[in-house]
């Protein structure tokens, strides 16, 4: 029971300490996107849809950077889901477009890097095999599509590799940092004991 008790107290640590990464890497992505969205658009129907799904994004990280802020915390599963939501809203942009052809998919990057910082090991292959499989779905069948000729299967290939080699570091850097804040409990809590003093023993004062 402590043991649960311990990885539960652990995993809730790296959501306190760890919201802020995905907080902040997700302005990133807002402000590049909608920048990108502006300046790249091909037709005025491109522009509606990826501004009123990047406007939905900035709604929903100003309610979660506003309750870091206020020091409330934010529950894991509303973490999850704005996560879950990065990764909808980048493959929404690249599908809705230009498919393979559409540099967007570099903000799967940043996307991946803040929640493998963040979220254990288990989440992080969910939410990175989800990121591969959407990219690779929208890179098959969105047209264009993939010019053979032109050897776009071997890019592909290195694009979802380079995305997995995110997630991998990221979690490297994950387990680091845990390892690293147990150490400080434990030293912490090592420190205590040393200073409690030893129990008196019934009867040892009349004794003496």
């Amino acid at each position: 029971m402590r043991v649960i008790q311990t990885a539960v107290r652990e995993t809730e640590d790296d959501f306190r300490h760890g919201q802020i990464v995905i907080v902040v890497a997700r302005w990133s992505l807002i402000a590049v996107g909608l920048y990108l969205t502006l300046a790249r658009a091909t037709s005025i129907r491109d522009i509606q849809i990826q501004t009123t799904v990047i406007l939905a994004l900035t709604v929903m990280n100003f309610f979660l950077h506003g309750r870091i802020l206020m020091g409330k915390p934010v529950r894991k599963e509303i973490v999850y889901l704005a996560s879950a939501a990065d990764i909808a809203v980048i493959s929404l942009l690249i599908g809705t477009t230009t498919g393979f052809k559409n540099n967007f998919f570099v903000f799967y990057y940043p996307a991946v890097l803040a929640f493998s910082l963040v979220f254990p090991p288990t989440a992080t292959l969910t939410f990175t095999g989800a990121v591969l499989f959407a990219y690779t779905m929208i890179s098959l069948f969105t047209k264009p599509g993939l010019d053979v000729a032109a050897v776009e299967e071997k890019i592909l290939i290195a694009r979802l590799l380079t995305i997995t080699a995110v997630a991998v570091v990221g979690t490297m850097y994950w387990r680091v940092e845990r390892a690293r804040r147990r150490a400080a409990v434990e030293a912490q809590a090592a420190l205590l004991q040393q200073d409690v003093p030893p129990p008196a023993v019934p009867g040892s004062q009349r004794q003496a």
